[in-house]
């Protein structure tokens, strides 16, 4: 490794240790709080919950709170898989993309763990899940010709809704946001400003959308005649620090509300997402590097 590469990576090594240490601190605490307390909304909400059982859904709270729990480890995934990325030459497309998934699950789990929501609410934004996932995979069953069940299983989700008093049409009830509804719906209360912007531009990278890669390139004349060269923007430590500030946080707001349903005991993560904040904080406030 190289003086400057070398340089780049002691400065990198803070900022990769506060991303890998959030992520393994988040997937200790989802196993250690799956189980909400007494007199959280989800544990006052149990009686209520268990009576929308039907044979096709034997625990309807577990079906329930791990349709909020699946996006929670995908983001959570993703947000460590920033961390391994983390070592110089940095690649300047490759982090927006897995930031862009981050903000996609957490936005998804925000949703699914708000809790100023009802039980009934709360379980019909679970099937609604169910839905778009038997749909996706029958889409690929389509594909490759074949009959796995997935639209059985949509028709089934359908039978159980009726069965509890929900309109069960394309979706159960008003249906269910999009990615960009609901990082718009956390932009609403305004600690997010810059999640739409960054969801959108790394959107546009993921599909290969010029102007998404033209945010994080550098154009320069070569000759003459009109020529243009176009190389990826160099990026400094500050930079992805700044980024990097962003994931967390989304993903710290989706863990909050979390919490908040099962009771978990606040001191615990409160100082642990103290620590992470300020831990970035320092980079952010270096000169560029």
């Amino acid at each position: 490794m190289g003086e400057e590469l070398a340089r780049q990576d002691e400065a990198l090594r803070p900022v990769r240790h506060v991303l890998q240490s959030t992520s393994n601190f988040i997937t200790n605490f989802l196993e250690l709080t799956k189980r909400p307390t007494d007199d959280s909304p989800a544990g006052i909400a149990s009686p209520t919950m268990e009576g929308f059982a039907t044979e096709w859904i034997g625990q309807p709270a577990v079906f329930t709170y791990s349709a909020g729990t699946m996006p929670l480890v995908v983001a959570n995934q993703h947000l460590g898989a920033l961390a391994d990325l983390m070592h110089p030459p940095l690649k300047p497309l490759v982090d927006k993309g897995l930031i862009r998934v981050v903000l996609d699950n957490a936005a998804r789990a925000w949703w699914l763990w708000d809790p100023g929501i009802d039980p009934r609410e709360r379980h019909r934004r679970a099937l609604n899940e169910r839905i778009y996932s038997l749909r996706e995979a029958a889409k690929l069953a389509r594909e490759l010709g074949v009959d796995d069940g997935a639209e059985a299983g949509v028709e089934e989700v359908y039978r159980h809704a009726r069965a509890n008093g929900y309109e069960a049409k394309q979706f159960v009830g008003s249906g269910r946001p999009t990615a960009t509804d609901l990082i718009r719906k956390m932009n609403a209360g305004s600690r997010q400003p810059a999640a739409m912007a960054y969801y959108r531009s790394g959107s546009a990278i993921i599909h290969g959308v010029a102007w998404g890669f033209m945010q994080v390139s550098e154009v320069r004349p070569v000759g003459r005649g009109g020529v243009y060269r176009v190389d990826a923007r160099p990026r400094g430590v500050q930079d992805v620090a700044l980024d990097s500030a962003l994931a967390v946080q989304v993903l710290f707001d989706a863990m909050a509300r979390r919490n908040t349903t099962l009771g978990a005991d606040p001191r615990i993560w409160d100082n642990w997402v103290e620590g992470a904040k300020r831990n970035l904080g320092k980079h952010l406030s270096r000169p560029r590097t």
